[in-house]
């Protein structure tokens, strides 16, 4: 997994992106010394041959890997689908995609601790390999790293 990061100390819009396959999952650390506050995630699945629904999920795990918060789409995709996920404050609550790819999440204003991961992954972990997946976190971040 490769991740790039775009950033500017105190209240200012941050980015960061999450890509690779062979994996049902990906996440994202909070940095020491600050706070996020989620605007959106978006998330490309592409989903293996191998048997199965995926269930996209986003989750929030504090620093000891336990899951604080989780939110599930309103539909599954099936094995070989591509599925475009869109998790937000005020997004509607979709349980069928529209145009093909396209299917959107509710999630609560998110305000992320450091040391706390926003995951995005398959809940269903219908196979841990294979499954293809970037996630594009845009967030707030408020306070100063060190």
């Amino acid at each position: 997994m490769a991740i790039s990061v775009t950033t500017t100390p105190g209240s200012v819009p941050y980015r960061a992106t999450a890509t690779g396959g062979a994996d049902s999952g990906h996440s994202v650390t909070v940095p020491d010394n600050v706070e996020w506050k989620v605007e959106s995630v978006f998330a490309s699945f592409t989903g293996s041959a191998a048997t199965g629904d995926r269930q996209p999920a986003l989750e929030v795990l504090d620093r000891d890997s336990n899951v604080v918060y989780r939110m599930l789409t309103g539909t599954t995709y099936a094995a070989g689908a591509t599925i475009n996920v869109q998790f937000g404050p005020a997004m509607p609550d979709m349980t069928s995609v529209r145009g093909g790819t396209f299917l959107s999440s509710p999630i609560d204003h998110l305000f992320i601790p450091s040391g706390y991961s926003v995951r995005v992954r398959d809940a269903s972990a219908a196979t841990a390999t294979g499954d293809a997946l970037t996630v594009s976190l845009m967030a707030v971040e408020f306070g100063t790293r060190t």
